[in-house]
């Protein structure tokens, strides 16, 4: 492999422009970004922090379209919903325990419907398209609702699955039929068959290491699960029945917290993106394990949030940092050229009088 910055990169290098968004600094996040998510049409970003509020960009003009406040806690999750034309909707969970829909007017105004108050802060939550319902982990707690009516209480055909300890991950599998959770003191990952809003357990994996972090492919072909080892397991769920070891990719440094770890799939099952506690994220290529990519934020913050999105035509990657620096960054390229085998990526943002802030992308492959 030929080391970066020789003249054969030289000729093969594609400059990148990696923005912050909004491009606007005065928008920007006060405190640690805790999550990112791209819409399914790949045009806008919502991002969550520690400073109350969620602000959604338009990753095409770089624009501030709406600025969410929640006033009672930080908001630890978001996941945009399915889209009723003409309105985004999105549904975000929060340190207090409440759920909340937000539905965003094109005149730029926005409805706050609260859909669950729990006692307990929301740890994770997901969304399934197919089937219009959310997974909510609390505690040790694991629930399944519809996404579209508010609940004042928790109803008996609501009531939540005590799995004993606190859960690492949790995502949905097999179209919304099942979900799973990462169990870290049990060792263990829990399959769970979901009938209306009822869980029942299905089979339990049991691991050779402490699992944390979990996520899907949006092909469902795949499932991550980070340990504390500093390893990503990444797993082959085609059959849909014994989840087999597909790869494993060795990020470094041990995860100690399941906030020390966040992934996300890129371009169906092909590629990974993973941050962490340290100023990079990383691009794996899932066939072989490979680091083909590396994405800079500045020196001293973390990268707690990570989401990407593709088409035929594009890769949209957006990371979200923490820890004194609380930036949202897009990392944009053609498709072409983030799977061609010779391209080296490279990239570099400094805001317009903003010193404080760069970023770098390099990516070498052979």
């Amino acid at each position: 492999m030929a080391e970066i910055g020789s003249t054969d990169d030289a000729k093969n290098a594609v400059v990148l422009q990696p923005r912050p968004l909004p491009t606007s600094a005065c928008c920007w996040h006060r405190r640690d970004v805790n999550c990112v998510k791209i819409s399914s049409s790949g045009r806008f970003v919502a991002s969550a922090a520690d400073d109350y509020r969620v602000l959604i960009s338009d990753l095409v003009t770089g624009r501030l379209l709406y600025e969410l406040a929640h006033d009672e806690a930080c908001i630890n999750s978001l996941m945009w919903l399915h889209q009723q034309v003409p309105h985004l909707r999105l549904v975000t969970g929060s340190g207090n325990g409440s759920v909340t829909i937000w539905t965003l007017h094109p005149n730029g105004g926005c409805t706050q419907t609260i859909l669950i108050r729990l006692k307990e802060e929301i740890d994770h939550l997901e969304y399934d398209v197919a089937t219009d319902k959310l997974l909510l982990a609390f505690g040790s707690f694991l629930m399944v609702t519809p996404s579209q009516t508010p609940l004042d209480t928790i109803k008996a055909e609501h009531n939540p699955l005590d799995c004993s300890e606190q859960i690492g991950g949790a995502a949905f599998l097999a179209s919304g039929t099942k979900c799973l959770v990462t169990l870290p003191d049990r060792h263990a990952i829990v399959v769970l068959r979901i009938n209306g809003t009822t869980l029942s357990v299905e089979k339990t994996i049991s691991l050779s290491y402490t699992p944390h972090y979990a996520s899907v492919s949006s092909d469902s072909m795949s499932i991550g699960v980070g340990g504390t080892d500093g390893m990503i397991r990444v797993y082959d769920w085609r059959k849909g029945e014994d989840a087999q070891e597909q790869v494993v990719v060795s990020y470094g440094r041990d995860f100690i917290t399941p906030r020390s770890v966040t992934f996300s799939f890129i371009h169906g099952s092909h590629y990974l993106i993973a941050g962490g506690e340290t100023e990079v994220a990383t691009v794996f290529d899932l066939t072989d394990g490979r680091a083909i990519a590396t994405l800079y934020h500045q020196k001293g913050c973390y990268i707690h949030a990570v989401t990407a999105w593709s088409d035929l035509n594009t890769v949209r990657i957006v990371t979200g940092s923490s820890y004194g620096r609380h930036y949202v960054v897009l990392w944009e390229c053609p498709i072409a050229q983030f799977l061609s085998p010779k391209i080296q990526l490279t990239g570099q943002i400094a805001p317009t009088g903003l010193d404080r802030f760069t970023a770098t992308i390099t990516a070498l492959k052979k």
